[in-house]
């Protein structure tokens, strides 16, 4: 009897048969610990409130991205507690460790440069004595004379740090809240809002006050900009007149629970300060706060950030 085509192919198939069982097998096996793989990515990259996590890279590009979080942490002075205050150190290291925004008061010498200080003097951050004034200093004088040795660990301190130095770094990637300080003239504010928008657009920025400066909040308000207006406990008398200015509200961390409940009310995102570690974190979040101004930034991003709901 003659063996036909298909009779042939039947017995090859049954001597390679196994060889290619076991060879879908183990794509079969691949498939399977690439999908776990995956999965495990997955739930790796999600928050505890079912939210995607940021990298450090995307992380609140803009204000709305910032109100996002929960709560959002802004470093104070770039981490006031830990660095030199405004310095590029600073703002670095809070960057690094994974903070939503950076805050930065600023100052502004005679001949108009803006650059990082609290204070109306240099004296505190410099260790010096004398009511050193920096309205009265060039900046070429300013940097060679003086450096801001405040938490630094180079006993001859670092240089003070042109804010156009932070903006030019940070802006793109972070929001940045910036307190105009003891800059009370409406065109040097001008020019300082002017600088900020030539780095980023107005979604990157909040402008920060003391409640009583409304006309600030009015001039953010102008440009596009919000506006965050902060009060003390002993300050509250006042805000049912006030806090309509602000796009924001903040209030001191030992404020008694009845008093944020006030503030909360509101509507409006609150913002606490200031927060030096995990127990702040932890009492701000309880009295309601959605944003935490952190001056311990080493301290308080060393553990996982406490989730309240949206």
């Amino acid at each position: 009897m003659q063996q036909d085509a298909t009779d042939t192919e039947t017995v090859g198939d049954k001597a390679n048969g196994p060889k290619r069982w076991r060879l879908f097998g183990v794509i079969g096996l691949l498939v399977a610990l690439a999908l776990i793989v995956a999965f495990v990515g997955v739930l790796i990259a999600t928050k505890p409130n079912g939210q995607p996590e940021m990298n450090q890279a995307q992380r609140s590009l803009t204000v709305a991205q910032m109100l996002e979080q929960h709560p959002f942490l802004i470093a104070h002075r770039g981490g006031s507690a830990d660095w030199p205050e405004m310095s590029v150190t600073a703002y670095t290291q809070a960057v690094s460790l994974g903070v939503d925004a950076l805050e930065v008061s600023v100052a502004r010498t005679r001949d108009g440069v803006f650059f990082g200080l609290h204070d109306r003097t240099l004296d505190r951050t410099s260790k010096i004595s004398g009511q050193v004034d920096p309205t009265t200093l060039e900046w070429a004088d300013l940097k060679a004379r003086y450096k801001n040795k405040l938490n630094s660990t180079d006993p001859a301190g670092e240089d003070y740090t042109p804010v156009s130095d932070v903006f030019g770094t940070f802006a793109a990637s972070r929001v940045i809240f910036v307190d105009t300080k003891y800059i009370g003239d409406q065109q040097q504010r001008t020019d300082l809002i002017n600088l900020m928008l030539s780095y980023a657009p107005a979604d990157h920025w909040v402008l920060k006050g003391y409640y009583t400066d409304a006309a600030l909040a009015h001039q953010a308000r102008q440009v596009g900009i919000q506006s965050w207006g902060y009060y003390y406990a002993r300050d509250l008398t006042n805000l049912e007149s006030t806090s309509s200015n602000w796009d924001m509200l903040g209030l001191e961390l030992a404020a008694t629970p009845a008093q944020w409940s006030q503030v909360t009310s509101k509507g409006k995102p609150t913002i606490a300060f200031f927060i030096t570690g995990p127990a702040d974190l932890e009492q701000a979040v309880t009295k309601g706060a959605d944003g935490m101004m952190v001056s311990g930034v080493r301290a308080t991003l060393g553990v996982r950030r406490p989730v309240q709901s949206p």
